[in-house]
């Protein structure tokens, strides 16, 4: 379970939305083709924000990530909060590049999903705020999930 802070600082950057592309349905869409890939993790979306980062578009993606773990009865699906972003091909050299915020956690293609490391986006983004990079105060608060059928 995460941290009362971790979640706040979460929210707090998903609100510097940039744009509305890919939409909500979109990331959901995305996610469940990665899902269809992916034999390590569940990538489940409950919100998202398209945010300016670097000079880049970075959609974020906060939810829970499901990863096989050791059940009382053998092996089981354990969840967690997670934020990670969604990459599409053109997009992933990039965030190799950038790897003192995103970690690769599941590369497929079209898209591919990089862990987000939140204390460096919060402080570059924090940075950012004092002056170097207008600060967007929209959000999407839907509430839906997508994954896959595991």
């Amino acid at each position: 379970m995460r941290s009362l802070q971790w979640r706040r600082d979460v929210l707090r950057i998903m609100s510097e939305k940039l744009s509305d592309e890919p939409t909500f349905s979109e990331v959901a869409q995305a996610l469940a083709a990665v899902n269809a890939c992916s034999r390590a993790y569940v990538f489940n979306v409950q919100r998202t924000s398209n945010i300016l980062f670097r000079g880049h578009q970075v959609t974020l993606v906060a939810g829970p990530v499901g990863r096989m773990g050791a059940g009382r009865f053998g092996p089981m699906w354990v969840f967690d909060s997670g934020l990670y972003a969604l990459a599409n091909d053109q997009q992933v050299e990039w965030m190799k590049a950038n790897a003192d915020v995103f970690s690769t956690a599941c590369l497929a293609s079209p898209y591919s999903v990089f862990w987000v490391k939140l204390a460096a986006l919060k402080g570059e983004l924090s940075g950012a705020a004092n002056g170097s990079q207008p600060i967007r105060s929209e959000t999407n608060q839907t509430t839906s999930a997508a994954g896959s059928d595991r």
